[in-house]
Protein backbone atom coordinates (compact mmCIF):
# COMPACT_ATOMS: atom_id res chain seq x y z
CA UNK A 1 0.00 0.00 0.00
CA UNK A 2 1.43 3.35 -0.96
CA UNK A 3 2.23 5.67 1.89
CA UNK A 4 0.43 8.51 0.09
CA UNK A 5 -2.90 6.74 0.64
CA UNK A 6 -2.67 6.63 4.43
CA UNK A 7 -3.78 10.22 4.86
CA UNK A 8 -6.83 9.56 2.69
CA UNK A 9 -7.94 6.56 4.72
CA UNK A 10 -7.04 7.28 8.34
CA UNK A 11 -8.40 10.75 8.97
CA UNK A 12 -11.50 12.55 10.25
CA UNK A 13 -13.66 10.91 7.58
CA UNK A 14 -12.56 7.48 8.83
CA UNK A 15 -14.15 8.14 12.21
CA UNK A 16 -17.33 9.28 10.46
CA UNK A 17 -17.39 6.26 8.13
CA UNK A 18 -16.96 3.78 10.98
CA UNK A 19 -18.95 5.64 13.63
CA UNK A 20 -21.94 3.32 13.32
CA UNK A 21 -19.67 0.26 13.40
CA UNK A 22 -17.20 1.12 16.15
CA UNK A 23 -19.86 1.69 18.79
CA UNK A 24 -19.26 1.78 22.56
CA UNK A 25 -21.12 -1.55 22.78
CA UNK A 26 -18.77 -3.14 20.27
CA UNK A 27 -15.72 -1.70 21.98
CA UNK A 28 -16.89 -3.07 25.33
CA UNK A 29 -17.36 -6.53 23.80
CA UNK A 30 -13.94 -6.46 22.10
CA UNK A 31 -12.18 -5.26 25.26
CA UNK A 32 -13.70 -8.21 27.12
CA UNK A 33 -12.31 -10.52 24.42
CA UNK A 34 -8.85 -8.97 24.69
CA UNK A 35 -8.93 -9.35 28.48
CA UNK A 36 -10.05 -12.97 28.34
CA UNK A 37 -7.86 -14.24 25.49
CA UNK A 38 -4.70 -12.50 26.72
CA UNK A 39 -5.54 -13.24 30.38
CA UNK A 40 -4.64 -9.68 31.28
CA UNK A 41 -3.35 -8.82 34.73
CA UNK A 42 -3.01 -5.37 36.27
CA UNK A 43 0.77 -5.84 36.57
CA UNK A 44 1.16 -6.59 32.84
CA UNK A 45 2.82 -4.12 30.49
CA UNK A 46 0.40 -4.11 27.54
CA UNK A 47 0.99 -2.92 23.97
CA UNK A 48 -1.80 -1.83 21.59
CA UNK A 49 -0.27 -2.00 18.11
CA UNK A 50 -2.01 0.39 15.66
CA UNK A 51 -4.20 1.78 18.43
CA UNK A 52 -6.02 4.25 16.17
CA UNK A 53 -8.10 6.74 18.16
CA UNK A 54 -7.58 4.69 21.30
CA UNK A 55 -10.96 3.06 21.79
CA UNK A 56 -9.47 -0.15 23.20
CA UNK A 57 -6.43 1.53 24.75
CA UNK A 58 -8.41 4.04 26.79
CA UNK A 59 -11.05 1.50 27.77
CA UNK A 60 -8.37 -0.78 29.19
CA UNK A 61 -6.58 2.14 30.87
CA UNK A 62 -9.83 3.07 32.61
CA UNK A 63 -9.89 -0.46 34.01
CA UNK A 64 -6.50 0.12 35.59
CA UNK A 65 -4.23 -1.59 33.09
CA UNK A 66 -0.74 -0.34 32.23
CA UNK A 67 -1.03 0.16 28.48
CA UNK A 68 0.85 1.83 25.63
CA UNK A 69 -0.65 2.56 22.22
CA UNK A 70 1.27 3.11 18.98
CA UNK A 71 -0.13 4.61 15.77
CA UNK A 72 1.09 6.41 12.66
CA UNK A 73 -1.87 8.83 12.45
CA UNK A 74 -1.28 12.00 14.46
CA UNK A 75 -4.95 12.98 14.26
CA UNK A 76 -6.05 9.68 15.80
CA UNK A 77 -3.54 10.10 18.62
CA UNK A 78 -4.86 13.60 19.31
CA UNK A 79 -8.39 12.17 19.58
CA UNK A 80 -7.14 9.36 21.83
CA UNK A 81 -5.33 11.78 24.14
CA UNK A 82 -8.46 13.84 24.76
CA UNK A 83 -9.85 11.19 27.11
CA UNK A 84 -7.08 11.98 29.60
CA UNK A 85 -6.56 8.41 30.78
CA UNK A 86 -3.25 7.03 32.04
CA UNK A 87 -2.60 5.28 28.71
CA UNK A 88 0.60 6.25 26.94
CA UNK A 89 0.28 7.14 23.25
CA UNK A 90 3.25 7.12 20.90
CA UNK A 91 3.49 8.23 17.29
CA UNK A 92 5.37 5.74 15.13
CA UNK A 93 5.45 3.24 12.27
CA UNK A 94 4.35 -0.32 13.05
CA UNK A 95 7.14 -1.61 10.82
CA UNK A 96 9.70 -0.09 13.19
CA UNK A 97 8.35 -1.40 16.48
CA UNK A 98 11.66 -3.00 17.45
CA UNK A 99 13.40 0.36 16.95
CA UNK A 100 10.85 2.28 18.99
CA UNK A 101 10.74 -0.04 22.01
CA UNK A 102 13.42 -1.91 23.89
CA UNK A 103 13.52 -5.73 23.73
CA UNK A 104 11.33 -7.50 26.28
CA UNK A 105 9.26 -4.38 26.99
CA UNK A 106 5.79 -5.95 27.10
CA UNK A 107 4.02 -8.92 28.66
CA UNK A 108 1.05 -8.78 26.30
CA UNK A 109 0.31 -7.18 22.92
CA UNK A 110 -2.61 -7.02 20.53
CA UNK A 111 -3.57 -5.74 17.08
CA UNK A 112 -7.32 -5.39 16.52
CA UNK A 113 -9.84 -4.63 13.76
CA UNK A 114 -7.90 -5.59 10.62
CA UNK A 115 -4.97 -3.28 11.32
CA UNK A 116 -2.49 -5.74 9.81
CA UNK A 117 -1.69 -6.54 6.19
CA UNK A 118 -1.38 -3.16 4.48
CA UNK A 119 2.21 -3.52 3.30
CA UNK A 120 4.35 -5.91 1.27
CA UNK A 121 4.70 -9.45 2.62
CA UNK A 122 8.21 -8.64 3.80
CA UNK A 123 7.09 -5.50 5.60
CA UNK A 124 4.10 -7.25 7.15
CA UNK A 125 6.45 -9.88 8.51
CA UNK A 126 8.69 -7.12 9.85
CA UNK A 127 5.79 -6.02 12.05
CA UNK A 128 5.39 -9.49 13.58
CA UNK A 129 9.15 -9.74 13.98
CA UNK A 130 9.13 -6.41 15.81
CA UNK A 131 6.32 -7.41 18.14
CA UNK A 132 8.14 -10.63 18.97
CA UNK A 133 11.28 -8.68 19.85
CA UNK A 134 9.40 -6.37 22.21
CA UNK A 135 7.61 -9.20 24.02
CA UNK A 136 9.04 -10.77 27.14
CA UNK A 137 9.66 -14.55 27.14
CA UNK A 138 6.30 -16.37 27.14
CA UNK A 139 4.57 -13.10 26.25
CA UNK A 140 1.30 -13.22 24.31
CA UNK A 141 0.27 -11.45 21.10
CA UNK A 142 -3.34 -11.35 19.89
CA UNK A 143 -3.94 -10.52 16.22
CA UNK A 144 -7.55 -10.01 15.08
CA UNK A 145 -8.47 -9.79 11.41
CA UNK A 146 -10.89 -10.92 8.72
CA UNK A 147 -11.49 -14.66 8.32
CA UNK A 148 -9.85 -15.58 4.98
CA UNK A 149 -12.45 -18.23 4.24
CA UNK A 150 -15.20 -15.59 4.19
CA UNK A 151 -13.16 -13.55 1.71
CA UNK A 152 -12.67 -16.57 -0.57
CA UNK A 153 -16.41 -17.22 -0.59
CA UNK A 154 -17.60 -13.69 -1.37
CA UNK A 155 -14.96 -12.70 -3.93
CA UNK A 156 -16.40 -9.30 -4.86
CA UNK A 157 -18.35 -7.23 -2.38
CA UNK A 158 -19.94 -3.81 -2.81
CA UNK A 159 -20.82 -1.86 0.32
CA UNK A 160 -22.59 1.49 0.49
CA UNK A 161 -23.23 3.55 3.60
CA UNK A 162 -25.03 6.86 3.92
CA UNK A 163 -24.50 9.59 6.53
CA UNK A 164 -26.15 12.94 7.30
CA UNK A 165 -23.51 14.82 5.30
CA UNK A 166 -22.51 12.28 2.67
CA UNK A 167 -22.04 8.68 1.58
CA UNK A 168 -19.31 6.08 1.00
CA UNK A 169 -19.20 3.31 -1.59
CA UNK A 170 -16.64 0.52 -1.25
CA UNK A 171 -15.95 -2.03 -3.98
CA UNK A 172 -13.78 -4.84 -2.65
CA UNK A 173 -12.32 -7.47 -4.96
CA UNK A 174 -10.32 -10.46 -3.79
CA UNK A 175 -7.42 -11.67 -5.95
CA UNK A 176 -6.68 -15.32 -5.17
CA UNK A 177 -3.27 -15.29 -6.85
CA UNK A 178 -2.02 -12.24 -4.96
CA UNK A 179 -3.91 -13.14 -1.75
CA UNK A 180 -5.09 -9.57 -1.43
CA UNK A 181 -8.30 -7.58 -1.29
CA UNK A 182 -8.20 -4.61 -3.66
CA UNK A 183 -10.40 -1.85 -2.29
CA UNK A 184 -11.77 1.09 -4.23
CA UNK A 185 -13.46 3.69 -2.06
CA UNK A 186 -15.53 6.66 -3.17
CA UNK A 187 -16.30 9.10 -0.38
CA UNK A 188 -18.63 12.03 -0.89
CA UNK A 189 -18.91 14.37 2.09
CA UNK A 190 -20.42 17.84 1.90
CA UNK A 191 -20.38 17.57 -1.91
CA UNK A 192 -16.62 16.95 -1.93
CA UNK A 193 -15.90 13.65 -3.67
CA UNK A 194 -12.65 11.72 -3.24
CA UNK A 195 -11.65 8.36 -4.67
CA UNK A 196 -8.74 6.20 -3.62
CA UNK A 197 -7.49 2.63 -3.65
CA UNK A 198 -5.86 0.52 -0.99
CA UNK A 199 -4.89 -3.10 -0.56
CA UNK A 200 -5.20 -5.58 2.31
CA UNK A 201 -3.21 -8.82 2.44
CA UNK A 202 -5.30 -11.81 3.54
CA UNK A 203 -3.43 -14.43 5.60
CA UNK A 204 -4.45 -18.01 6.28
CA UNK A 205 -4.02 -19.75 9.65
CA UNK A 206 -1.20 -21.81 8.13
CA UNK A 207 0.63 -18.68 6.98
CA UNK A 208 0.39 -17.12 10.44
CA UNK A 209 1.79 -20.30 11.96
CA UNK A 210 4.69 -20.27 9.49
CA UNK A 211 5.50 -16.59 10.00
CA UNK A 212 5.18 -16.86 13.76
CA UNK A 213 7.58 -19.80 13.90
CA UNK A 214 10.08 -17.82 11.82
CA UNK A 215 10.20 -15.11 14.49
CA UNK A 216 10.00 -17.15 17.65
CA UNK A 217 6.23 -17.12 18.11
CA UNK A 218 4.10 -20.22 18.58
CA UNK A 219 0.43 -20.13 17.64
CA UNK A 220 -1.46 -21.25 20.75
CA UNK A 221 -4.91 -21.12 19.21
CA UNK A 222 -6.98 -19.70 16.39
CA UNK A 223 -10.58 -18.82 17.18
CA UNK A 224 -13.37 -16.54 15.96
CA UNK A 225 -15.20 -13.53 17.38
CA UNK A 226 -17.33 -15.83 19.53
CA UNK A 227 -14.22 -17.41 21.07
CA UNK A 228 -15.09 -20.69 19.40
CA UNK A 229 -12.93 -22.65 16.91
CA UNK A 230 -12.55 -20.90 13.56
CA UNK A 231 -14.77 -22.26 10.79
CA UNK A 232 -15.48 -21.29 7.19
CA UNK A 233 -18.60 -19.47 8.43
CA UNK A 234 -16.79 -17.36 11.04
CA UNK A 235 -16.60 -13.66 10.17
CA UNK A 236 -13.51 -12.68 12.19
CA UNK A 237 -10.30 -14.54 13.00
CA UNK A 238 -8.30 -14.22 16.21
CA UNK A 239 -4.77 -15.61 16.28
CA UNK A 240 -3.04 -15.97 19.64
CA UNK A 241 0.75 -16.19 19.54
CA UNK A 242 3.10 -16.93 22.39
CA UNK A 243 6.77 -16.06 22.42
CA UNK A 244 9.03 -19.04 22.95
Amino acid sequence: MKRSNWGKIFNKNYLTIYKNILTPKRTKREVAIIEKVLKLKKKDAIFDLCCGHGRHTNALAKKGYNITGLDSCKYFLQVAGKEKTKAKFIYGDARKVNKIFQPNSFDKAYNYFTSFGYFTDKQNEQIIKGVSATLKPNGLFLLETINPFIVYKKGILKVMATYPDGKVVDINKYNHKKKRIFHHRTADFKNIKTQYDFVTRVYTPYEFKTIGKKYGLRVKKIIDENLTPLTKKSFRMIVLFQKK
